[in-house]
């Protein structure tokens, strides 16, 4: 296998995130045509009740990691951890549902913040939006992450077609868009940096990585195109398939509610995941 390239660059033309006040339709084209590298929106969830359940979250003994990343905690179960394992990925439907009940019971009486998400995509976008689907049941959405000192989440790309190969939906993703509501941001550390451009090659992919691990080199990619530091409350949606990165957490602790937006085309609905 040959070297890895960095992928051409055709324009001095670097993307950057958009801040706004609320989500639009021509934001989510923008994002998907590489127009932009994300979208923030300040203040979309209620700052008070996200602190409220980032204390609730800290407080809680049961959170668990990922295999790959022990030092990043969670609680909810994405399908990446079910990723070409059978029993794993039929435990994840199993949980599905009880899943979504804990994280709309977690924030009642108020709306949960994946569920304000898919009804404000299901009025701009014109197909309308709901729960994924990629192998006929319904996928649950709200994965709470925790980062706490000392934890990152060192460059990489989801792509829910290399997670789960054998689902056919999985492969008609055009984009894997990932957002995120922040219940809480460190103090110091914990920013968000986005790349404009993702490996599409899983071959090309893997060889980019630090020997060993699952973060690519990033001697080998390059210097990302934006950094952010979120702030609670904030609403940040990007391409999960393009390279992102969460900046060591030096101070304080980074909670968020997260899922992907599964975008297949103009004219079809947009899906939610975690």
């Amino acid at each position: 296998m040959g070297a890895f390239k960095l992928p051409c660059q055709t324009s001095d033309f670097i993307p950057d995130i958009r801040i706004v006040d609320e989500l639009t339709l021509a934001d989510i084209i923008d994002l998907e045509l590489g127009n932009i590298v994300g979208i923030r929106v300040p203040e979309y969830y209620d700052k008070t009740l996200c602190q409220e359940a980032a204390a609730k979250v800290l407080s809680k003994p049961e959170l668990e990691s990922y295999d790959v990343a022990p030092d990043i905690q969670k609680i909810g179960k994405a399908v990446f951890d079910a990723a070409s394992n059978r029993n794993a990925l039929a435990e994840y439907y199993e949980r599905a549902p009880g899943d979504l009940k804990m994280m709309r019971d977690f924030f009642a009486p108020n709306l949960a913040p994946m569920d304000k998400v898919r009804l404000d995509l299901q009025e701009i976008w014109p197909a309308g939006s709901y729960l994924e689907r990629l192998h006929g049941q319904t996928m649950f959405c709200g994965l709470v992450r925790v980062f706490k000192e000392g934890s990152e989440a060192r460059p990489h790309q989801d792509m829910a077609q290399w997670d789960v190969p054998e689902s056919l939906p999985a492969h008609t993703l055009k984009t894997q868009m990932a957002m995120n509501i922040y219940l809480s941001s460190a103090e110091e550390g914990g920013e968000l940096e986005l790349w404009d451009y993702g490996i599409r090659n899983e071959a090309r992919y893997n060889a980019a990585k630090e020997p060993g691990d699952y973060g690519l080199s990033r001697a080998k990619i390059g210097p990302s195109s934006a950094k952010v530091r979120p702030e609670t409350g904030d609403l940040i949606i990007f391409d999960a398939q393009r390279v992102h990165a969460v900046n060591k957490i030096i101070k304080g602790d980074r909670v968020a509610v997260s899922g992907f937006i599964g975008y297949r085309g103009a004219t079809e609905p947009l899906t939610l995941f975690s």
